[in-house]
This record gives C-alpha cells, structure tokens and sequence, in this order.
C-alpha cells in the first residue's frame, strides 16, 4: 500500500515539472526572453556611470561642471547600454549564422561583431575595475561590478537563438509556400491549362522580371528535391511567358542561380 502512494507521489511530482517546463513556453517566457537583453546590459552601465560622473568631479572644477558630468555620464552610460545589447546580439547570431552556412562571407560578420562586442567588455572592465581602484574601493568589490560585465553574455545567447529559431521558421514557411506554388505551377504545365484564366478576364501580360523571385524558388526546388535544373522553356511555360520575349531574362538569371550554387550548366552538377 505504500508502495503504491509512493508511486503517485513520484507521479504528480513528475506531473508538475512537466507542467512547469510547458508552462515556460508561454508569452510571458518570450517576453523575458525579448526583455532580458535591454536590462541586463543596464547593471554594468549604471555602474560605469556613476565611476565616470565621480571622476568627472574630481577633473572638472568649473562652474556648472556637476551638471556637466552628470550629463556625460548619463551619455556614456546610454551608448555603453546599447552597445551592450546590440553588441551581444549581433556578434552571437552573425556566429549562428556561420556555423549553420559554413560559408567564407559570413566570417567577416563574425569577426567585426566580435571585435565590437570585445571592446564593450573590455571597456566595462577597465572602467570599473580601474576606477574602483583609483577611488580606493575595495577589490573584491571591484571584481564584483567587473564581472557584471559579463552578464550580456547569457542573456544575448537567449536573444539570439530565439531570433534564430523565428528566422528558421519563417523560412520553412516560406519554403512551404514555395513548394506549394512551384507544384501547382507543374500541374498546370501537365494539364495545359493555367487555373481561373478561362473565368477571369484578360490582364496585360507581366514580364519575366515580375517572376524572378518565384523563378529562383522554382530553380532551387528543383534542384535540390530532384538534381535537375530547369531549362529556360521550362521556366517560361510555368510562369505561362512569352519565351522569344522572356528567354534573355531567364536565361541570364539562370546563370547568376547557377553560379551562386557551384553549378556547372553544361554538366548540371557541382564541380
């Protein structure tokens, strides 16, 4: 018998977790999410602050200097607050981006960002922890108020990989709705027959240029569900264009497409 309650115990504790970690998917979990980057970069900038307006003091002994101070001080710690949010953000999704495309052009991103975001927190360090030595305060104090600094850091890792999970599905949305329009595209060129023309009225005839973007969808469906690459025709009869008028259009962008990809047109096929 007490095994028994023992096993229920287990259950509704189990339950509860559960419940608890589904409930952190809620909005007010993605609204912390958004919040938490704006604020934390607020704690080490508060601090520079009020090191800067001190020692602004100290320099300045000229009428109003005060006001002065405090509005330098108020300045610096605006532009160090939003250098730390934007600086964290940009510098960990441009590093998403690299490793998920491996691509050469996504390095420079990463470097520049980086090298922005390590000047912040050099910065924040230096500031607060050089001062905090100068004014006499004590060390571990000062090591507290230099590792703040730090605090962007986790909160621009959450930031990040939530816009990069929003980007991820936005993309396969938009793949979706691709795919779906490139094969009702194909059915049509099956059947001979464009859907709704015979009960809608005759428009004047769009140009190749209006298709580009659905043309490039169209090429990259094709080729990376099927290996093949579109031929100009194809692509004119699917967006139901005059071929001898369209054929320059599709066929440069069909050169652009391919060399984009690594692919060789005569061989259809990366080198």
């Amino acid at each position: 018998m007490s095994q028994h309650k023992s096993s229920n115990i287990l259950a509704t504790f189990f339950d509860w977790n559960r419940e608890v970690i589904e409930a952190a998917e809620t909005p007010f979990a993605k609204l912390s999410v958004f919040i938490l980057p704006i604020i934390a970069p607020l704690v080490p900038a508060f601090m520079t602050s009020l090191h800067l307006y001190k020692l602004l003091n100290e320099l300045f002994t000229f009428p109003y200097s005060q006001q002065i101070s405090a509005v330098m001080s108020v300045v610096t710690g605006i532009v160090l607050e939003l250098l730390g949010y934007v600086g964290a953000i940009t510098f960990i999704r441009s590093l998403f981006q690299y490793v998920k495309l491996r691509n050469k052009e996504r390095i420079l991103p990463v470097v520049l960002n980086g090298l922005a975001y390590v000047f912040y927190i050099a910065a924040m360090w230096m500031i607060n922890y050089e001062l905090g030595k100068y004014f006499g305060t004590p060390t571990v104090v000062n090591m507290i108020f230099a590792i703040l600094s730090f605090i962007t850091i986790p909160t621009g890792l959450l930031a990040a990989n939530h816009l990069a999970e929003r980007a991820d599905e936005e993309h396969d949305a938009s793949l979706r709705r691709e795919d779906r329009d490139y094969k009702l595209k194909r059915l049509e060129i099956k059947t001979g027959a464009t859907t709704g023309s015979q009960s809608q009225p005759k428009s004047k005839p769009k140009s190749a240029s209006h298709f580009k973007g659905k043309m490039l969808a169209a090429l990259n469906d094709a080729y990376d569900n099927h290996g093949t690459v579109l031929a100009p025709i194809d692509l004119a009869k699917m967006f139901n264009l005059d071929y001898d008028r369209s054929k320059g259009f599709i066929s440069g962008l069909r050169i652009k497409w391919a060399r984009s990809k690594g692919i060789d047109l005569k061989n259809k096929q990366k080198p």
